[in-house]
């Protein structure tokens, strides 16, 4: 067993893992059986064949004595270094690990952990003489460490950076990072080198106390990590500049750039924004729709879409007005006026599109459920028209939410840190120089069906390292510089994306526990009492691939930063901290100049798409897959945006800001429809065939069971089924009936009203 557990330790316990049960209902007689208890511990015993637990003593009840299994127990107090006991003999023999110890006085305030774990199993007599340098004894993780020799007493929860679950289920809300422990020492050989053990591949962690000085990238294919010794001045090499001489030279740009192309608004959109998914798969659908629910209604055509999205980009410059003020004959309120659309488009046939749209045909469902088909095709569709832009050398790999708040939705989970905490969840990438998201995934979590297998590359890598691996598959071989935060802090996706030729700038944090190769406590040992801006620096190898760990010494917190690539040569403006109130100024090294730099770009992306006037926030709807069709849309006019600002304005004392954007789209948006409502009349007006009206034909409908009266869009559903009184005759018609006329669902007709409303029209079949 890697770890000890000393006498006097302080563990937690349920009292339903406490025994002997009678002497517990006799000294807790009161308490439910899911209580936690402090005990403290006084040894160990043998609780099954092979079995090993703790001997407790309670404060309350000194002389009554207890046994709980080891991994039940969760440390709070771990013990005195001498007073350590060890693991009985249990065959094979573990090899001993030779161990340090060091007094709690001398351990380092910003290495304890102050999240406890549960206790490995405590195992011998107490250990009469301590070891001569002392090393302070760590807590052990959830459910008790893997043993790297094969004797596992318990494993910990996995997950990733931030709480990031891949597998929760809905409306679960994200817990602290949890991962298992596989600590190791100085001193061990690569024999007692710890695996990988777990199913889901997830990366481990090692506890806070324990020397990093092995590593498993996979259970079939474990890697032995040794650091080397901490350099305060030294340059590490930097093997993308030898890779890439001139990389930091290689800005964003446009594939069609440079093809005599005058780009303006619309056509930034159109490139950003998957048209052609619109083409082969909505519009289908939205008809498909249409023929089911309302017959003798003209399909949706190209042009059709373009006006509806245009009503919609009108709409949202007037987040505080209702849709129907935006068809009323006064134009809205006198103090908000807003513009009349029906010269675009009329309030039946955007209601009807509206309520009628889909992404993909029902005739193409899968057979087994599968709650994402329609977004699938829609994603990466996205993902393959925004191939036309080329990103700069540096990108930033984070997440993005669209905000839905239905909790029963596919993958809705709750993230608090986020300004919409409640939503779906995208891992997105963006350029650093013009902040254009170019890459997205949905986390589908548990909802993903279990017949699609796991995602790309998680058998072979574990989740995290895939994640980050199919994020940037789109930029493999190109020798960019990828920025992570502390979510995708990894040893492993740090070797893979050296594998696939990019190189990467991560910061590790410790959230339950440090990275697993990682150690942190000793690099903020190392940088304690260091002036500030100082940095030190620590270099290991990782199956012949080269990557070092960095510390900068900052006012007020030390961070840690995994590299691949970059020195540490001080570049940028300088930095001022107040110190012991005194001024101090320096100069950031160049792996984090660069860092900052590109960390927020994807939340730059988000802000302007989910700003107060933001097309996002304005499109109302209740269809959870329109709602990821509207992210789409917002987030293309978000791109658009930022191409226009890097590629066509170029001007950086006057910026562009999205309302202004917005009104040029609007207003080409409408020169590009009247252009093609006005080709499609002439080539009309030459064809021979007869005409047709547009207006839907006149058809007694009879209302949905269990409907009320239309709302705009649909009839919604009640618990009962009323008769509305007939508005024919100019209202002074007594029926009541359940029919309507197709031309207008709001208004209730009789048999009767509705023929004379059909003359009254002047309308014929042959019209």
């Amino acid at each position: 067993m890697p770890q000890r557990l000393g006498v006097n330790s302080v563990v937690s316990v349920s009292l339903s893992s406490v025994y002997p049960q009678e002497a517990r209902l006799v000294c807790f007689p009161d308490a439910h059986r899911t209580t936690q208890e402090k005990f403290v511990v006084l040894g160990s015993t043998e609780v099954g064949v092979g079995k090993y637990g703790l001997v407790l003593r309670h404060r309350r009840h000194p002389e009554r004595v207890f046994t709980t299994r080891t991994l039940r127990a969760r440390v709070l107090e771990a013990c005195p270094p001498t007073m350590v006991f060890r693991k009985h003999p249990h065959p094979p023999a573990a090899k001993a690990r030779p161990q340090a110890q060091v007094s709690r006085q001398q351990r380092p305030s910003s290495s304890r952990s102050t999240n406890a774990s549960p206790a490995a199993a405590a195992v011998a007599a107490p250990t009469p003489t301590p070891t001569p340098a002392p090393v302070p004894q760590e807590a052990l993780p959830a459910g008790g460490p893997r043993s790297t020799t094969g004797n596992a007493v318990g494993s910990a929860s996995t997950g990733r950076g931030r709480g990031r679950s891949h597998g929760r289920g809905r409306g679960q809300v994200r817990q602290p990072h949890q991962e298992a422990a596989a600590p190791s020492n100085a001193a061990s050989d690569s024999s007692d080198s710890s695996s990988d053990s777990e199913s889901d591949g997830d990366e481990d962690t090692v506890a806070d106390g324990a020397a990093a000085t092995s590593v498993a990238a996979h259970a079939e294919d474990p890697v032995l990590l040794t650091w080397g010794p901490w350099d305060d001045r030294g340059q590490p090499f930097d093997a993308r500049k030898m890779a890439m001489p001139a990389a930091t030279n290689h800005p964003a740009t446009l594939l069609r750039q440079n093809c005599g192309i005058a780009h303006t608004a619309l056509s930034l959109f159109r490139m950003f924004f998957p048209v052609e998914f619109v083409m082969k798969s909505v519009i289908p659908a939205t008809n498909e729709e249409l023929q089911r629910r309302h017959r003798g209604v003209q399909p949706m055509r190209e042009l059709d879409f373009w006006r509806w999205l245009l009503c919609w980009l009108r709409m949202s410059l007037y987040p505080a007005a209702s849709r129907r003020d935006f068809w009323g004959t006064a134009g809205g309120n006198s103090l908000l006026p807003v513009p009349n659309l029906a010269d675009i488009m009329s309030r039946f046939r955007f209601d009807t599109l509206q309520s009628c749209m889909k992404l993909v045909p029902a005739s193409t469902a899968p057979i087994t459920p599968d709650k994402f088909w329609q977004v699938r095709p829609l994603i990466a569709s996205f993902n393959q028209c925004m191939k036309q832009f080329n990103p700069s050398w540096l990108v930033c790999l984070d997440e993005s939410m669209v905000a839905w708040t239905a909790e029963h939705a596919p993958g809705w989970m709750v993230v608090p840190r986020k300004p919409r905490p409640f939503g779906n969840e995208y891992h997105t990438i963006a350029c650093w120089e013009t902040h254009i998201i170019f890459h997205i995934e949905l986390v589908e979590g548990k909802d993903r069906p279990s017949h699609l297998g796991p995602l790309k590359h998680v058998q072979e890598h574990g989740k995290l390292p895939a994640l980050v691996m199919r994020m940037c598959e789109c930029i493999a071989d190109s020798g960019r510089v990828v920025a992570m935060d502390s979510g995708f802090g990894s040893v492993k996706a740090a070797v893979e994306l050296i594998n696939m030729g990019l190189f990467c700038t991560m910061v590790i944090k410790k959230r339950r526990y440090w990275p697993r190769g990682i150690d942190g406590a000793a690099a903020l040992s190392h940088m304690h009492g260091k002036p500030v801006g100082s940095v030190a620096a620590q270099t290991a190898t990782v199956g012949g691939r080269q990557i070092w760990l960095a510390a900068f010494a900052d006012s007020k917190h030390t961070p840690l930063m995994l590299n691949t690539w970059g020195t540490t040569s001080r570049m940028g403006n300088q930095k001022k901290r107040r110190v012991g109130g005194e001024r101090v100024q320096f100069q950031y090294c160049q792996y984090q100049h660069h860092y900052y730099a590109a960390r927020h770009s994807v939340d730059d992306n988000n802000n302007i798409r989910q700003g107060s006037v933001g097309f996002e926030a304005s499109f109302r709807t209740t269809s959870w897959d329109l709602r990821q069709f509207s992210f789409i849309i917002a987030l293309a006019e978000a791109n658009a945006l930022l191409a226009y600002e890097r590629f066509v304005h170029q001007d950086e004392a006057k910026r562009t800001s999205l309302v202004n954007f917005r009104l040029m789209l609007i207003e080409e948006l409408m020169a590009f429809v009247s252009e093609e409502s006005v080709a499609g009349t002439k080539k009309k007006r030459r064809s021979s065939e007869p005409t047709h009206s547009s207006e839907p034909t006149h058809s007694l409908q009879t209302r949905p069971k269990q409907s009320g009266q239309w709302d705009g869009s649909k009839f919604p559903k009640t618990s009962t089924y009323n008769k509305l009184k007939c508005r024919g005759k100019d209202l002074r018609c007594k029926e009541y009936v359940y029919t309507y006329c197709l031309c207008d669902p709001r208004t209730p007709l009789c048999c009767d009203c509705f023929a004379e409303h059909v003359v009254l029209s002047g309308w014929s079949p042959t019209h």
